[in-house]
């Protein structure tokens, strides 16, 4: 997990479920902190600290922290008399029990580009905490030789198969695109263009043998 698969993966989430304007604020401060101590699981921050830093007042930066908590985007453990509270980004990311939301799915199922073809692995490894988790659906085994003769056809429900595991297999690459202020998506890796046009390309041909039939 890296600082740019946390900001992807927030926007990605805001998209679908909206935060507080002043908890974005507060999540990306704590994120600059959290980066500071080298992305230490754990790490302590007075509250008056984020007050000053972000010029809110004390019980904004409460709502604030609450409302991230509430989101499952932060961990808080209150510090015992004097000590100041410890909060975890990594640790609310890896062990939330909530319901998957876009966030954690970008963050958790983001394999390698090599890893998108390999059809007998069904584990791929959790990047935020190195488990190793089943991903569904299985990836359809490579087409059996015809001996010149036309490759039987497939039914409806198949190709519907096939359509949707194309569709998870881009959806997987583009995950790992940034999303551009004017609309649509920029790859840093060329590789990673260059195999979203090819998928888009198998799904519009499924889809037309799809018509066809």
């Amino acid at each position: 997990m890296t600082y740019v698969d946390i900001v992807n993966g927030f926007w990605r989430y805001h998209k679908g479920t909206p935060v507080g304007g002043k908890a974005i604020q507060l999540f990306f401060y704590l994120c600059n902190v959290n980066n500071y101590y080298q992305w230490e699981e754990w790490f302590y921050l007075p509250r008056d600290t984020m007050a000053k830093g972000l010029q809110m007042s004390h019980s904004t930066i409460g709502r604030c922290l609450n409302e991230l908590e509430t989101h499952k985007l932060l961990v808080v453990q209150k510090g015992g008399g004097t000590l100041p509270n410890k909060y975890s980004i990594k640790r609310a990311l890896r062990y939330s029990p909530a319901p998957p939301n876009p966030l954690r799915y970008t963050l958790r199922y983001s394999p390698e580009p090599s890893s998108i073809y390999k059809s007998n692995n069904k584990n791929k490894t959790d990047i935020r905490g190195g488990d190793s988790k089943t991903v569904t659906p299985p990836l359809t085994p490579p087409p059996k030789p015809t001996n010149g003769k036309p490759p039987p056809r497939l039914f409806i429900s198949e190709l519907k198969v096939k359509r949707e595991v194309l569709a998870d297999r881009l959806r997987l690459v583009r995950n790992r695109a940034h999303e551009c202020p004017t609309g649509g998506l920029r790859y840093s890796n060329p590789k990673d263009l260059e195999l979203a046009k090819e998928l888009k390309q198998r799904i519009r041909a499924v889809e037309d043998q799809m018509l066809d039939g």
